[in-house]
């Protein structure tokens, strides 16, 4: 006699639907995976292409600075530089200038021993040897008048501004300070005649000669 199979139950067809979950699970992870390391890969090729870009433009640019030098070194045309402007600045103020005035203001520093002659507004005002040390001060309505016999020993300050000395060591030297400026004088030479003696022709004595003898 044949013998039949005992029918499947129902309780034991329920474990399919599961192991058909773990497979989609299982195909789901090695998705992602591959997904994974696609992007990797898209971003190491993003990261590449970035570094060569780079590198291009570095060397592009320094061929270019090169060309240039090597044009400007073969004669070739060069930059033309660009105008610079530079803020002018007000001129200056001279300082220390002597200051205009309606008068004169005269001191004379002595330095070393000198014979000086001043006179102011024409009219002598002092006249001898100064000393080392001495301060001659003088203040005169049109002029002052200064004769040394030895220019180096006078300092002069003249209207507030100091002039130096008034000469070299030794050398006699005359100024005229005015209100306009200070002059130095001039002198024409003037020609004395000498008179020229003229020799007086001295008679000579021519004697006689002696009577002849008869």
């Amino acid at each position: 006699p044949r013998t039949v199979p005992p029918p499947v139950s129902m309780a034991q067809a329920e474990p399919a639907p599961a192991s058909h979950r773990q497979g989609r699970i299982q195909l789901f992870q090695s998705n992602l995976f591959v997904l994974a390391v696609l992007l990797v890969g898209f971003a190491a090729i993003i990261w590449w292409v970035t570094t060569q870009l780079s590198q291009v433009s570095i060397d592009n640019l320094a061929g270019t600075e090169e060309g240039l030098g090597g044009a400007e070194g073969n004669g070739g045309p060069s930059p033309i530089p660009s105008p610079t402007f530079r803020a002018t600045s007000p001129p200056e103020e001279v300082v220390g200038a002597p200051q205009t005035m309606d008068r004169v203001l005269l001191v004379l520093s002595i330095e070393q021993q000198s014979w000086v002659r001043v006179e102011v507004d024409g009219e002598t005002a002092f006249e001898g040897l100064a000393e080392v040390g001495n301060v001659l001060q003088y203040e005169g309505r049109d002029s002052v008048r200064v004769l040394a016999g030895n220019g180096a020993g006078l300092n002069v300050t003249y209207n507030g501004q100091p002039l130096g000395p008034l000469g070299k060591r030794g050398e006699v030297v005359e100024r005229l300070y005015t209100t306009g400026g200070q002059i130095t004088p001039t002198y024409t030479p003037t020609v004395t005649p000498t008179s020229t003696d003229v020799p007086t022709p001295t008679p000579s004595h021519t004697p006689a000669p002696p009577n002849a003898t008869r």
